[in-house]
């Protein structure tokens, strides 16, 4: 089977490369072909191309009001699009487009959204993030990483509140090491804005791999995870107090990392509470921190616990074939 993968930036930094490469690998070992569509291919004539049995897209980048006739003919021709993502009320067209069935086989989002189906009259499947098998994966403890509490993540100015919250005044008590994009001043102000310069005029992406190896290669990820008593997640919050599942929920466990994070309530659909611990306040956040570091016998049970759970059920081979199951539906309800 042959998949297009909508990627705009497949050597960028952010999440969206990781994801990607998540999939990859996980439809490629389970034996079918993967093609990304960049920035810089062209819609019509990629589909054209390559002929993909799936079209795995996003309407955050697909830019649906411009290409509606080209996803319509595609899905004529015998094509399914996957597209990625929810609708505002205020979205009319888009709602129209996805009501009148022209943009989409399968909608998939990553958190909880019930008005979906009363908008647009299309179920709204659940498709969360996951940990890589090419990545994620436990492994002894290494000195490079060594230390109490890690973090890995960018410095996002939307969490900026958390950070100074519950992230920072941990240094004041433990060996915290923070490893991700724009925490230093020269990958802030120097490296980020020439790598996107590069990306912009050259089309490569020397400079954004030296960013990421300047912190955590993500061959290494696991190490970090692995190497610290207690790894930190926090989510970002969006609209209306809903916050976003990320990765990092699935890939501290995966990689045999004990993890703290804020309370995300969809996470209990994933973990169960001896699997993943999570903090409903600041106080509780810094009391946890306190009990799991000297409770060691506890924070290796639920550790071990979760890593189980993460490697059975939450890796991105799981979300493929989930995704291969609705394909097989899309096409026998033709």
């Amino acid at each position: 089977m042959k998949i297009l993968y909508h990627i705009p930036y497949p050597r960028g930094i952010g999440d969206d490369r990781t994801i990607y490469d998540g999939y990859r690998y996980a439809f490629e070992e389970l034996g079918h072909t993967v093609h990304p569509l960049t920035e810089h291919d062209d819609l019509e004539r990629t589909l054209s191309e390559t002929k993909p049995d799936l079209f795995i897209t996003a309407l955050a980048v697909i830019n649906p009001l411009r290409n509606t006739h080209i996803l319509k003919n595609y899905r004529l021709a015998g094509g399914v699009v996957l597209m990625r993502g929810g609708v505002e009320e205020s979205d009319k067209e888009l709602i129209r487009l996805i009501r009148e069935d022209n943009l989409g086989d399968i909608y998939a989002v990553e958190l909880e959204y019930p008005k979906f189906f009363e908008l647009t009259g299309k179920q709204l499947k659940l498709l969360p993030l996951a940990a890589s098998r090419q990545y994620h994966f436990p492994v002894p403890p290494v000195k490079k990483y060594e230390c109490d509490i890690v973090y890995v993540g960018a410095n996002l100015p939307r969490k900026k509140i958390l950070f100074q919250k519950r992230l920072f005044p941990l240094f004041k008590k433990y060996r915290v090491r923070v490893f991700g994009a724009d925490w230093d001043a020269v990958d802030k102000y120097f490296l980020h804005p020439l790598a996107k310069l590069e990306r912009m005029t050259f089309h490569t992406q020397f400079i954004t791999n030296l960013r990421i190896n300047r912190q955590v290669p993500y061959s290494e990820e696991n190490q970090a995870y692995a190497s610290a008593r207690i790894a930190l997640n926090f989510h970002e919050q969006l609209p209306g107090g809903v916050f976003l599942l990320n990765g990092r929920t699935f890939k501290i466990p995966a990689c045999g990392g004990f993890e703290i994070c804020d309370y995300v309530p969809l996470a209990r659909r994933y973990f169960d509470e001896d699997e993943l611990v999570m903090a409903e306040s600041d106080d509780d956040f810094f009391r946890k921190v306190d009990y799991y570091m000297s409770h060691d016998e506890e924070r290796v049970t639920i550790q071990k616990k979760g890593t189980t759970r993460a490697l059975r059920d939450h890796t991105y081979h799981n979300r493929a074939a989930l995704i291969l199951g609705w394909y097989k539906e899309a096409i026998n309800g033709r």
